[in-house]
């Protein structure tokens, strides 16, 4: 599977407000919590500023989901794949929030297209 590594010794956040966003590459699924049994995509984007990543559990993948046109084969039940959203664009509003830890991380709002403002 081919990667896109960013090797820059600061991450860039995803910058606050709305934006147009592109998938710049496979997503990566992961298992994450103290019993590594909570489901979680990293997804690899590429914005105006530069590059980025959006971590998402589960349970907030099905905006971004719907926004990338993924089967839902009945309610809230997608069948996708990791490599078939490179290149596609979505729109999100990114807000940032401190962490227990005093991290600061994005979080991400993904629209489906019937939601963006004209």
């Amino acid at each position: 599977s081919r990667e896109i590594t960013n090797t820059s010794c600061k991450r860039e956040i995803n910058p606050e407000g709305n934006h147009d966003f592109m998938v710049a590459g496979e997503i990566k699924k992961m298992f994450v919590g103290p019993n590594k049994d909570m489901e979680m995509f990293v997804i690899p984007l590429q914005f105006d500023d530069g590059y980025g990543e959006q971590a998402m559990l589960k349970r907030m993948m099905g905006p971004f989901l719907r926004s990338m046109g993924a089967v839902e084969t009945e309610k809230n039940n997608f069948d996708w794949d990791t490599a078939e959203f490179e290149g596609k664009r979505f729109t999100a509003i990114v807000t940032h929030k401190t962490d227990k830890g005093g991290k600061i991380r994005s979080h991400m709002d993904v629209l489906v297209p019937e939601e963006i403002p004209l």
